[in-house]
Formats: structure tokens, C-alpha cells, sequence
């Protein structure tokens, strides 16, 4: 962000209001609001989460990545937490990237009432195909991982650009989304669900997709 955050009012940092349960349907339903959910285990996160929510765990560095790929300046966040200490760390991150309009946040245990499931297999991925033979492969890895060895057919965008190139996907097709471990396909998920796309998480280590899938080597 070449312009840098937006000046904070007073200089200090914003302290984001608890959302309820009951208000959190109300303030997704707006244009440009989202949901950042900040949990640590992402087979929490994808058994159930709130609608058009963005994966990008605080733990780990992640959440400046996930959210500064997927998000803009313009969206309004609510932070979905696993507890209130998060909180802070969570807003200084987003706004030394530049979102500053964080609304709320909510425990995400008060959420489970107005979640939505997005799938997740954990089969390998030739099963998967065999299943949805017109299925797409999504590889989310870097380019270097992707030229040392990636599936036969595989298109790879890495997770960080997938806001920019997602006029490259086709949406008729449904996305078998992988990387190299199941924690960057997690976020890319979360980010091709808000977009509408239909996706399958492949969860689990590259090293487990069967040989006879890969591309030759040349």
C-alpha cells in the first residue's frame, strides 16, 4: 500500500466493541463486510464458520498475509476469535497493512449458530478426481515449489494472488485445492467461498498425492 494505513483518530489504537450472537447476521448482510477468523486450527475453522469468512490465523504470521491478499482498505472486518486477549495483537497487525476499519469481534464459539460448513476431504487426491472427473487443480504453492513438482494439469496461483488472477479460474468448474502441507489451501478455500467459487480443500501433505498424478519431469 503505497499511501500507507489511514492516520489512526488521536493516534491511539482502536478498541473494537463485542459483537452478540444475534448482531453479527445483521452486519455481515452490508456491502463490503467481512469476517477474519483468526483461528489457530483450521479444522475447526473449515467444519464450520461464519459465511464468506476469511481464514487467516493469528498464530503462526499468517493473518497479515491471508487478510493483506484478500482484503482492502475498503471492507469492514469482524474479527472471529478463540479468546479476547487476540484482539489487540490482531488489530495492530491489520492495521500496519493498512485495515483500519475493524467493527468488532466475536468468540467463535457465540458464532456456531450462524455458521456455514464449507467441505473438507481429507481423501487423497485421485480419489477426489475419480469422483469429480471435470474437476480443477488448484495448486496455491510458490512457483519454485510448483516447477519442482506439481500435479499433471495443475494450475498454480500462489495463495497470496489469487485476488488478482481469479479471472484465470473457471467457476463452472469445481476447485481441488491444494498446497503443500493443507494450511495455505485453507485460507485460498476460505477466500475462493467468499468469491462464489465451489472448492474442495485437499488436506493434507503433497508428499501423499500419488506418483502417477504428478507431471513428468523434463
Amino acid at each position: 500500500n503505497r499511501l500507507g494505513p489511514e492516520l489512526l483518530p488521536e493516534g491511539k489504537l482502536p478498541k473494537p466493541t463485542e459483537f452478540s450472537a444475534s448482531s453479527v447476521e445483521t452486519w455481515l448482510h452490508q456491502p463490503l463486510h467481512h469476517a477474519v477468523d483468526l483461528r489457530s486450527d483450521r479444522s475447526a475453522f473449515m467444519a464450520g464458520h461464519l459465511k464468506g469468512a476469511i481464514f487467516a490465523p493469528l498464530a503462526g504470521g499468517k493473518l497479515p498475509l491471508s487478510a493483506g491478499s484478500y482484503l482492502t482498505p475498503e471492507h469492514h472486518l469482524l474479527l472471529v476469535v478463540e479468546d479476547e486477549s487476540q484482539v489487540e495483537p490482531a488489530v495492530r497487525q491489520l492495521i500496519r497493512i493498512g485495515l483500519a476499519r475493524i467493527a468488532g469481534w466475536v468468540l467463535a464459539e457465540k458464532s456456531h449458530g450462524n455458521t456455514t460448513t464449507t467441505p473438507s476431504r481429507t481423501s487423497e487426491l485421485g480419489h477426489l478426481l475419480e469422483l469429480h472427473p471435470n474437476a480443477a487443480v488448484l495448486d496455491v504453492r510458490g512457483s519454485s515449489e510448483f516447477a519442482t513438482s506439481h500435479v499433471d494439469g495443475a494450475k498454480n496461483i500462489a495463495y497470496t494472488r489469487l485476488a488478482a488472477r481469479l479471472g484465470e479460474l473457471d467457476r463452472s468448474k469445481l476447485q481441488l485445492v491444494h498446497c503443500g502441507s493443507g494450511l495455505r489451501a485453507s485460507m485460498a478455500v476460505s477466500f475462493l467461498e467468499s468469491q462464489g467459487f465451489d472448492t474442495i480443500l485437499v488436506n493434507g501433505d503433497f508428499s501423499a498425492i500419488p506418483h502417477e498424478l504428478l507431471a513428468p519431469r523434463s
